[in-house]
C-alpha cells in the first residue's frame, strides 16, 4: 500500500514513463529511438514498457495506487522532471485505465 503523503511531495520512478517535452536539443538519434518508443515530445508509457505488461490488471491496480497518492513532482529516470507530474501520469498512462 503506497504511503498516504508523499513528504517531499515527489514520487520518483523509473522505467515507467519517458519525459522528453523538448526534443529540439537532443541527438538525432535520441529524437528516433524516442519516435520508435512513442515518447517523443511528451510524457508516455514506451511501446516497449507496455509491450511486457503480461497481468494488465495487476498494473492498473498497482497504478491505480501510485496514482491515489499525493504528489506533484515526478522524478523520471528518463527525461525531465515534471512539476505537473501527477496530472502528467494520470494523462500518460489513461490508456490503462479506460
Amino acid at each position: 500500500m503506497p504511503p498516504s503523503a508523499c513528504v517531499s511531495g515527489s514520487l520518483i520512478v523509473a522505467d515507467l514513463v519517458f519525459n522528453y517535452p523538448r526534443v529540439e536539443e537532443l541527438t538525432t538519434g535520441t529524437r528516433m529511438i524516442l519516435t520508435m518508443t512513442g515518447a517523443k515530445g511528451k510524457m508516455a508509457v514506451s511501446r516497449l514498457f507496455r509491450f511486457m505488461i503480461r497481468d494488465a490488471d495487476a498494473f492498473r491496480r498497482s497504478l491505480d495506487q501510485v496514482l491515489a497518492t499525493p504528489f506533484e513532482r515526478l522524478i523520471v529516470g528518463h527525461g525531465e522532471v515534471a512539476a505537473d507530474g501527477h496530472r502528467q501520469l494520470t494523462e500518460a498512462t489513461e490508456w490503462i485505465r479506460t
